[in-house]
C-alpha cells in the first residue's frame, strides 16, 4: 500500500509543483517523514503515519511562517532530494553518521536556493522530489521487478535508478514549465 501512496504523492508532487504552495507543503512533508523513517527503518505503517503527521506539520508551519515559505520550503524538498540521492549512491553500508551530514546538507543548500530563486527553483525541486517519491513508490510496489528504483544496492542498479531519476524529473520540471507558461497567458 505504501508504493502506491508514495506514487500518488510523487506524481501529484512533481506535476503540480509549485502551483499549490500548500499542497506543496503538505506533500514534501510527507516525503520527508516518510524518507527518515526509511533511513531508520521503520516500519510501512509507521512511515506512513510520520509521514502524514511530517506532511501536517509542515502545512501547518509553513502557513504560520508564511514569510519565509519558500526557506522552509527548498530545505524540506532538499530533504526528499537528499534522502533520495543517498540511497542512489549508498553501497549498503550506509552510515547514520554519513546520512546525519548528507541530508541536511542538501536541506541547507535547497533553503537557501529556494529563498533565492523562488518560484525557478522550487519547479525544479519539486520535479526532483516528485521524481524521487514516485520511483521510491514504484520499487516499493513491484520489489522483485522493481525494487532497485527504491533501493538500489549495486554499480549498474545505482546508475538506472539514477537515470530514470533524472529522466522522471525531466518530464515533470518541463511539464511545469508549460503550465507556468500557460498560466502567465
Amino acid at each position: 500500500m505504501s508504493g502506491g501512496v508514495l506514487i500518488l504523492v510523487g506524481l501529484l508532487l512533481g506535476f503540480i509543483g509549485v502551483r499549490s504552495l500548500r499542497l506543496t507543503m503538505l506533500l514534501v512533508g510527507f516525503g520527508a517523514g516518510w524518507f527518515l523513517a526509511e533511513v531508520f527503518d521503520a516500519q510501512r505503517t509507521t512511515a506512513l503515519l510520520i509521514g502524514a503527521a511530517a506532511g501536517v506539520v509542515l502545512l501547518f508551519t509553513a502557513i504560520l511562517a508564511a514569510r519565509i515559505i519558500f526557506f522552509v520550503l527548498g530545505g524540506v524538498t532538499g530533504v526528499v532530494v537528499g534522502a533520495k540521492l543517498f540511497y542512489v549512491v549508498d553501497r549498503g553500508d550506509s552510515s547514520l553518521i554519513l546520512a546525519f551530514v548528507f541530508i541536511p546538507a542538501v536541506a541547507i543548500s535547497g533553503a537557501f536556493l529556494a529563498e533565492r530563486w523562488r518560484e525557478k527553483f522550487m519547479r525544479w525541486a519539486t520535479a526532483a522530489a516528485g521524481a524521487a517519491l514516485a520511483l521510491s513508490g514504484l520499487g516499493l510496489f513491484a520489489p522483485k521487478t522493481l525494487g532497485a528504483l527504491a533501493n538500489p544496492d549495486e554499480g549498474a542498479a545505482q546508475a538506472v535508478s539514477f537515470l530514470a531519476w533524472v529522466a522522471l524529473g525531466a518530464v515533470m520540471l518541463v511539464f511545469q514549465k508549460r503550465q507556468a507558461a500557460k498560466d502567465d497567458d
